[in-house]
């Protein structure tokens, strides 16, 4: 079994438009890589004991949102998994 130190997980999905110009197709690659992604990779990790996790998202604040909802949505709810993993 493959062993490792610390994983650090910073996704890379951006699409950043408004909510109507935002198409379901791009959003939904967001949420696949941002939050499906993330939880898969956290959960291969808890196989490993006492897994390191690093995550890279913003703190939860609405100033995020403006102009960008779509791909805020993802982001907020990766901050949302690592905040319930304390």
């Amino acid at each position: 079994m493959a062993m490792f130190n610390v994983l650090v997980y910073n996704s890379g999905a951006i699409w950043w438009v408004s909510v109507e110009n935002a198409p379901m197709k791009r959003f939904q690659l967001m949420q696949r890589i941002n939050v499906e992604g993330l939880y898969g990779t956290i959960q291969a990790a808890f196989q490993e004991p006492r897994p390191r996790i690093i995550v890279v998202s913003p703190p939860i604040y609405s100033r995020f949102f403006r102009g960008k909802t779509a791909r805020a949505m993802g982001k907020i709810g990766m901050s949302v998994l690592t905040k319930g993993l304390r």
